[in-house]
């Protein structure tokens, strides 16, 4: 998998503008050990560099924390 279309499935995910396929993909890339610590670093960026500040956003990032567990 290439990392950008990871960044790119999260991007389109916590914006609201992934589409089924997308939400598909991405929901079975995070039941995927090997890319679970891409997926928290690249969550990581995107938060640090406040990309997503929003009350909305932090739920969908809570949401994401909580299917990485």
């Amino acid at each position: 998998m290439n990392e950008e279309i990871l960044k790119d499935l999260l991007d389109q995910y916590l914006t609201g503008t992934i589409t089924e396929k997308g939400r598909s993909e991405l929901m079975q890339l995070i039941e995927q050990p090997e890319y679970r610590q891409k997926i928290e670093e690249i969550l990581e960026e995107s938060f640090r560099v406040e990309a997503f500040v929003g009350e909305e956003d932090m739920r969908l990032r809570d949401e994401i924390q909580f299917w990485l567990q």
